[in-house]
Formats: structure tokens, sequence, C-alpha cells
């Protein structure tokens, strides 16, 4: 993404790229006796560093869906250290361990960060609800200062996967809508 030229505030997010081919999400294949089989990732040690700069939750979206169109890349909650800006490859690490070699490549960021992103994981919802009301329901979960922000959510590539039943999967029509349709599997 460009600088902004509007005045709005931008933010820095550090998005990370997998090399060699690794994969940084996990994939599902519905099998001939109707099982669901996952394919773990392995997104691997070395990762190529972008510090993109947004100015928006709507931009920040934007990001989400980019990445979501790939199977190699994803947000990190903080920034290269600056001794390693200009390296093309970096680790994904955060504590020195000098018994193992290990040199911290990222740090928090300074300041603070504009985003943080909420993992909820193994979550029932009711048969009735779709995933829209279950990350609604999810917001009203997390402290006050989380009730009057904004936000985007993305499903994980496990959502509504449980074996033998029903998965959501995003659909776009011809106008760019985002509708979330079941998917008998």
């Amino acid at each position: 993404m460009k600088e902004k030229t509007t005045g709005d505030p931008v933010s820095r997010i550090t998005v990370l790229l997998t090399t060699d081919q690794h994969r940084a999400n996990k994939t599902f294949h519905r099998q001939l006796d109707g099982r669901i089989r996952e394919q773990p990732y392995r997104c691997g040690y070395i990762f190529a560093p972008h510090a993109v700069e947004i100015s928006g939750i709507e931009e920040l979206y934007e990001l989400l869906q980019i990445l979501e169109s790939g199977d190699s890349g994803f947000l990190v909650q903080g920034e290269v250290v600056p001794q390693f800006r200009t390296n093309k490859e970096i680790t994904r690490t955060l504590l020195d361990i000098p018994y193992r070699n290990q040199i911290a490549m990222l740090r928090p960021v300074p300041d603070g960060s504009q985003w943080f992103c909420a993992d909820f994981d193994k979550i029932d919802l009711r048969a009735t609800m779709t995933p829209q009301q279950g990350v609604e329901m999810l917001v009203h979960t997390l402290p006050p200062e989380f009730l009057d922000v904004s936000y985007a959510y993305q499903l994980s590539s496990s959502a509504g996967v449980s074996g033998i039943g029903v998965k959501w999967c995003k659909r776009v029509d011809d106008h760019g809508d985002v509708t979330m349709i079941k998917e008998e599997l």
C-alpha cells in the first residue's frame, strides 16, 4: 500500500510472507467417505518481512482480504528490530535465547499498536446463528474497553468444520457484496 496524502493517521502493520513454498494456513479436504481431513500448515522458519501502511479499519480489512486469498502471509503484532529492517529474510523470533543461537528479529511496537487480534477457538454456536451473529456475540464477551470500537473479523480455515457437518463459506456476488452461506460437507 502507498503512503496516505489525506492527512489520515497512518499505522504500520508487519506482514510476514513464508518462503520456500511453505504455507501459513491449514486446509481441509473432504475424503471419499465424507470425513474431513486437515492438512496442517508448515510455515517454516524464515520469512520475508513487509511493513504495510494503512489508515483505518477499512484498509485493515482490505489487507486481511488480500492475505486470506493467498496461503503464504500473516500479520504479526510487532515490528522488525531496526538492525534487521534491510534484511530480505528474518526469523519470527521475539526473544534472544543465546544457548539456541536465537536472536530476536521482532519486537513490540514501541508506542503501542492501533490493532490487536482476538482468536476464539472451539466456540459452540446455536444452529440458527450465522457467523456474523456469532462474532457479535463474541465481541460482547470482551472487556468494556472494546465495546465501542470498530472491528474487522475473519473466520479461520477451520471455522465450522467438525468431522462431518456444515461449514460456513464466503460468497461474493457480482456487486462485490459478501454473504456467508452454509455448505453441506
